[in-house]
């Protein structure tokens, strides 16, 4: 393993939770060095009665899944890996995850090098 995948990542964590708390009340941010899957992870917590809004971020995942149930393994600095557990109930999920995709992107843009 090289040395950049031996070091943490520095998640800005308390500067996004300070920008969407206010607009989000109870919303928290959780970094976990590994997990399977974020996703699964946020899907027993909701199974468990724990639906409040979280940002769950990993920097290891070891069994997350991708589009259509394709596996899904990263390692430290590989990834960006993170899922967002809203309690929401809208009729029509469609286009969410592209809408997240594309947010994402817009706002990790000033960040990445040139």
């Amino acid at each position: 393993m090289s040395e950049a995948q031996n070091t943490p990542i520095r998640w800005p964590a308390e500067a996004i939770w300070e920008a969407v708390e206010p607009q989000l009340p109870g919303f928290t941010i959780e970094v976990l060095p590994s997990i399977d899957s974020t996703n699964t992870e946020l899907m027993r917590r909701a199974r468990a009665g724990r639906q409040e809004p979280i940002l769950l971020v990993a920097e290891q995942q070891t069994a997350g899944r991708g589009r259509m149930g394709k596996p899904w393994r990263s390692e430290v600095g590989d990834s960006l890996l993170m899922s967002l557990g809203l309690p929401l109930a809208p009729a029509d999920w469609s286009g969410l995850s592209l809408a997240v995709g594309v947010s994402v992107a817009q706002s990790l843009q000033p960040q990445l090098p040139e």
